[in-house]
Order: C-alpha cells, then sequence, then structure tokens
C-alpha cells in the first residue's frame, strides 16, 4: 500500500490498496459485529456533543511492565484495547502538570472493532493534546474507521511535518506540525463537508477547503477506532499523547477556545520542555480511575 499527496495546503490522498486492511479476523479484542447501539453523546469540559474521550489520565489497564493493554473511552462508547502483535503504548507517569501520557514509539496502537453510527456523517470536531517527536513520513494520532475504501474513515495525521485531516482520497493540510513541544490541536468539519478548519492552542491557525465535490466522496465511518496508528498498525505515532476528544459537531471559535482554556489549565500547555524518552518509572499493574 502507498499513499500520495500533492503539495498544496490541501490535498487529495491517492491511495492505492492491494488488500484490505482493516482488522484480520481473530484480531477484535471485543466480540461483535462492529454494531454498537446508540451512542452516548456526552458532554466534555462544558462543551456538548462529545463521543470518544480517550485520556492517559483515565480508564486505563497496565501489564506488570506499564505497557497499556486496554483504555476506557470516558463517554462509556468505546473500550480501545491491544490486538494480536500490536503491542500498546507505555504509560508515563507525572509528565504533563503532574498528570501521565502514553508514548508511542510508531509500533504501537489500541483498537476497537465498533463503529459510530451515522453520528460522524457531517460536522465534527478533533481535540488532540500531544508531543510529535517528528515522523519520517506519516503519522496517525486517531483514526475512526477502517483504512480501506474511499470517504469512510475520519483521521488526523502528520504527514511530511505538516498537521493533517484525512478522509480516505479527501484530504486537507494544515500548517506545518511543532516537534518536541506539547500542544492541542484541533480540525473542524463543516456540516457540508467543505472545509477543514485548523487550531493551535487558542489560536484559529487556518481554514482550508476539502477537494471539489467532496460530499460525494465522504460516507458514514465504517467499523474501527484506532489510537496511535492507522489500522492495522500502519504509519504509527511516534510521540506522546495525553488526550484526545471528538464531537459530533463543528465547535465555535468560542467553544474552542473554552476547551483551550480548560486543557492548558489542566496540562500546564503549551509544555515546552522535551520530554526524555529514556525509561521512566514503571507503573503498577492494574486500571485508573
Amino acid at each position: 500500500m502507498s499513499r500520495r499527496f500533492s503539495l498544496g495546503q490541501c490535498a487529495a490522498i491517492v491511495l492505492a490498496l492491494l488488500l484490505n486492511v482493516g482488522p484480520a479476523a481473530g484480531d477484535d479484542p471485543v466480540a461483535g459485529n462492529g454494531t454498537l447501539p446508540p451512542l452516548h453523546v456526552k458532554q466534555g469540559y462544558g462543551i456538548k456533543g462529545l463521543v470518544l474521550w480517550l485520556a492517559a489520565d483515565s480508564g486505563i489497564t497496565t501489564d506488570a511492565q506499564g505497557q497499556v493493554i486496554k483504555i476506557a473511552d470516558r463517554t462509556g462508547n468505546f473500550t480501545l484495547a491491544t490486538t494480536a502483535g500490536n503491542p500498546g503504548p507505555t504509560l508515563v507517569p507525572k509528565v504533563l502538570n503532574g498528570l501521565p501520557i502514553l508514548r508511542f514509539d510508531g509500533k504501537q496502537s489500541l483498537y476497537s472493532p465498533y463503529n459510530f453510527g451515522a453520528a460522524l456523517d457531517h460536522a465534527m470536531t478533533f481535540i488532540i493534546v500531544a508531543m510529535t517527536n517528528g515522523a519520517p513520513y506519516e503519522e496517525f494520532s486517531l483514526y475512526l474507521g477502517k483504512n480501506a475504501s474511499q470517504g469512510y474513515n475520519r483521521a488526523m495525521a502528520v504527514l511530511n511535518g505538516n498537521e493533517l485531516f484525512d478522509g480516505q482520497w479527501v484530504g486537507c493540510q494544515g500548517e506545518p506540525a511543532v516537534k518536541q513541544v506539547f500542544v492541542m490541536t484541533g480540525t473542524s468539519i463543516n456540516a457540508s463537508l467543505t472545509q477543514a478548519t485548523f487550531y493551535r492552542n487558542r489560536k484559529q491557525i487556518m481554514t482550508s477547503s476539502l477537494l471539489p465535490a467532496s460530499t460525494a466522496t465522504f460516507q458514514e465511518v465504517s467499523d474501527g477506532v484506532t489510537l496511535g496508528a492507522a489500522p492495522v498498525q500502519l504509519y504509527g505515532w511516534n510521540g506522546d499523547i495525553a488526550e484526545e476528544l471528538v464531537y459530533d459537531r463543528q465547535l465555535s471559535a468560542a467553544e474552542m477556545q473554552n476547551l483551550w482554556v480548560a486543557l492548558s489549565a489542566k496540562y500546564a500547555l503549551p509544555h515546552s520542555t522535551p520530554v526524555s524518552t529514556s525509561s521512566a518509572q514503571t507503573p503498577s499493574t492494574g486500571t485508573s480511575p
């Protein structure tokens, strides 16, 4: 499989699949056909429409070596776990304002086989608190759907050093990603699926058009939620992730500012001191609250 993008700020994602790279049979950590009951839609930091909330300080289960084997979504919609041959990230405590982070080495991920139903057919917003060490080509922090057919996924990545919204053959690049600094990044998609607006910390960075006639190419998000990679274990994240949120609507500039206020206070952002990638203290086996 290969991926190619044009050099413009907005780019078509040209993907040639030699095989279906969705989860292999037997890899699903939870039995099921990918269908969940209607999603819980909750508030996150006082803002309505939250359908996915993954955080290193909540719902984490580790093994004796501090490797994460499971994370529970705080909305109650999903549980992501390791899959056969794909280890989870390392839980590193007391990194950001006394709070833990998930450390990915480019070869680790967590996965759920379930989907969002019709919840993400149109407008949506990603919020990510993370640090990238800088991948040589491409790395995904969060991937919703299968890496398969045109328009069936929504994902956030860094491509060739730039932030990226990936809609599977429909994409839009943002500004250059900040390396080795923890920041809050956000990307919102409008209801007509024609524009992506990028945020970094408290500022709106840019709004870029998706491909012409992009509404014809977007489909209902397919099965699967992958943290730290594209499925299955492609283009893995090389860096740290503290928290990721997905809302089922386009948040306003005021709401994005409110999220920045809350998350910057929680994590003391921006955290400008690169965090050592050497071994840190190992947390005890168990599940966080």
